[in-house]
């Protein structure tokens, strides 16, 4: 009977698990066998009239860096591109020109001197170090950095300004006043300088040149209110004081005007 029920008993099968799609697998790349014997050098870019504005273009991003950041950078740039010495001072200036702008003295003085090491007659960078000092508050490294820019022959407007504004910060009157002098001689219809002869003049006492200067600034810049305003304090100390009333009457009337 057992033998019976085990003829007519049903085979079941065992339950499979549902089958996977085959997924395609993507051929390994063939690698070339490493070659015997010395290695290859790795090529440098090869410099085209391309590589330089890529350079510069690339520099962008230094305005972002800290300084020792800064020089690390520029060295990788030298590394690939072959910079020759000249090049590389030109990149630090031009660097040293962007903190200027961004009125980050500290910067840009570090970027200044990185300049004159490589190329120690570079007026232009003297004078832009100069600059920077001042912006820095040490009119003291600002005069001698730019009396070594007129040395090596930098004679520009900008160069005499800035030593003048240095040279009034250490109370050095008539040398501020000689240096503005030759500034106004390489740019006479800067009003502004004029305008800072003035006041230096009109500090010493020498109120007649004083107030010579005041009337060019005046001329040259007829809305500005402290021009009257000066040149009405000086009349007052030559004793003229219709001339005084008359400039400070204009002075408040100036001052009306840009008000509304």
């Amino acid at each position: 009977m057992a033998s019976e029920e085990r003829g007519t008993r049903k085979r079941t099968k065992a339950p499979t698990s549902p089958t996977k799609k085959a997924t395609k697998v993507a051929p390994r790349p063939r690698v070339a066998a490493p070659s015997k014997g010395r290695p290859a050098a790795k090529r440098r870019p090869r410099r085209t009239d391309d590589s330089e504005s890529w350079l510069r273009f690339g520099l962008a991003s230094v305005l972002r860096l800290s300084d020792r950041l800064t020089g690390k950078l520029v060295s990788g740039y030298d590394d690939t591109f072959q910079l020759d010495e000249g090049e590389r001072a030109d990149i630090f200036v031009e660097i040293g020109d962007n903190f200027l702008r961004e009125r980050n003295f500290e910067s840009a003085v570090s970027a200044f001197r990185k300049a004159i090491a490589i190329r120690p007659t570079d007026g232009t960078a003297w004078g832009k170090l100069g600059e920077a000092y001042l912006g820095q508050g040490g009119p003291r490294a600002a005069s001698k950095a730019l009396r070594k820019a007129l040395k090596l022959g930098v004679e520009e407007f900008e160069v005499r300004y800035r030593l003048a504004e240095a040279l009034d910060e250490l109370e050095d009157s008539a040398g501020a006043a000689e240096q503005l002098r030759a500034a106004i001689e390489l740019r006479g219809d800067d009003a502004e300088a004029h305008y800072r002869l003035g006041v230096i003049l009109d500090r010493m006492g020498s109120y007649p040149d004083a107030a010579a200067s005041f009337e060019r600034a005046i001329e040259l810049a007829p809305r500005e209110v402290s021009y009257y305003q000066s040149l009405g304090f000086c009349y007052d100390s030559l004793g003229d004081h219709p001339k005084a009333i008359r400039c400070l009457k204009r002075a408040v009337e100036l001052e009306r005007r840009s008000a509304r």
